[in-house]
């Protein structure tokens, strides 16, 4: 544990372990953002993806409203549907509601996140900052990781 400095009043207090931080963040109101991850994009291409899942423990639904990082000029939620046969995405307006007690999969053929105008190239094992922008909890920061495949899906009971 490390007390970083008392500042306007308030002790700052961090905990550490020899582990990699995992990419979970907890704001107030409830909300969990777990498995925060992109796809690995070669320097100089444009466009990237993130995903993750934002689940809300809280009595009352929220909305994500917007969402940036400083690897892209800008950080869009788009929707991949499956129509006659024919994968279509189409930006999200008006942000995403989290219903109460609940769960959002921000995953591969559905919700995602475009990172559009990438500065830099995404090379695996690097990670990111995400800041997401929600109507009640406010403002969470996430550390995205870039992974060459999609992280395991837990399995209760299983080591």
């Amino acid at each position: 544990m490390k007390i970083a400095q008392i500042a306007g009043g308030v002790l700052v207090v961090s905990l550490t372990a020899g582990l990699a931080a995992p990419t979970l963040a907890r704001p107030a109101h409830g909300l969990s953002v777990t498995d925060a991850w992109s796809r690995p994009v070669p320097a100089g291409l444009q466009t990237g993806v993130v995903y993750m899942t934002i689940a809300n423990a809280a009595p009352t639904a929220d909305k994500l409203i917007d969402a940036s990082t400083p690897v892209a000029a800008k950080m869009d939620l788009h929707r991949s549907t499956m129509t006659r046969g024919r994968m279509s995405m189409a930006p999200v307006l008006g942000g995403l509601p989290i219903p109460a007690g609940g769960r959002v999969e921000i995953a591969p053929n559905g919700y995602h996140f475009m990172l559009i105008g990438l500065t830099q190239g995404l090379n695996v094992g690097a990670a990111f900052p995400v800041t997401l922008r929600f109507a009640n909890a406010g403002v969470v920061k996430v550390k995205v990781k870039v992974l060459a495949a999609p992280p395991e899906m837990a399995m209760p009971g299983m080591q």
